[in-house]
């Protein structure tokens, strides 16, 4: 199903995607992302994935076209990736973990997407919805522990920073499709929905079978150290940094 042109003065509800009126080079479609009614004029529609326009009381966000091929395509074709990014001041190493949960599309093994290998692990994250409400979202990743790796990588980090459990590490939401990854006839790296950036903020639970983070944009940590930077209060990032 094509994707339906933006139209002046209209109301929008989140989730709604619209392409530009007139053709567009960016290969890219927009999702309502703050529901309003739209301007009177077209906005300047932005040309880089993940970025935000205002129209009316309506924001939009770019995502790729990935999302045409959604129409033909079971969501279990989706292939949901994350990454969890460690610093070294925070956590003594740059390690970069990389997993997929394997509960799409009936992969078993790991995946390979971008040159990079996603390991099978049970995972599971949710919270990320956008909502009209204005607060930012705080979405949950909970990963498996049964093999007390998650314990083990927890009392590594806190040797290097006391109490740290993982807080200020970097993780990456990527979504894709099956059919782009790596070995298949359609492999391509650059077709991903938005990839979504978050921090750890908080380590939730921690059990013997499960440990669970609370997660924040960089623009929720009030006061948090992060990578190389302070957040200051409404998120706002200091002169200089």
């Amino acid at each position: 199903m094509a994707v339906a042109s933006w139209a002046a003065n209209t109301a929008f509800s989140v989730g709604d995607v619209r392409r530009a009126s007139t053709t567009q080079n960016s290969g890219l479609v927009f999702k309502c992302s703050l529901a309003g009614t739209s301007g009177s004029s077209e906005p300047a529609w932005p040309t880089d994935i993940g970025s935000l326009i205002t129209d009316g009381g309506v924001i939009w966000i770019a995502i790729s076209s990935v999302y045409a091929d959604l129409s033909g395509l079971s969501v279990n074709a989706i292939i949901e990736l994350f990454e969890l990014h460690l610093d070294n001041t925070l956590h003594g190493a740059t390690t970069v973990i990389r997993w997929h949960s394997g509960s799409n599309a009936d992969i078993s093994g790991d995946i390979v997407w971008n040159g990079q290998a996603y390991s099978r692990q049970p995972v599971k994250a949710d919270g990320f919805e956008f909502t009209s409400a204005g607060s930012l979202p705080r979405p949950t990743l909970t990963v498996s522990n049964l093999d007390s790796i998650m314990t083990a990588l927890l009392l590594q980090v806190n040797l290097t920073t006391a109490g740290n459990d993982l807080n200020g590490a970097k993780v990456l939401r990527i979504r894709t499709l099956k059919k782009f990854l790596d070995g298949e006839s359609s492999a391509d790296p650059y077709a991903t929905f938005p990839v979504e950036e978050w921090f750890v903020d908080r380590k939730a639970v921690e059990s013997r079978d499960v440990v669970s983070f609370e997660l924040a944009s960089k623009f929720d940590l009030n006061n948090k150290k992060i990578p190389g930077r302070l957040v200051g209060e409404n998120g706002e990032l200091p002169f200089g940094s």
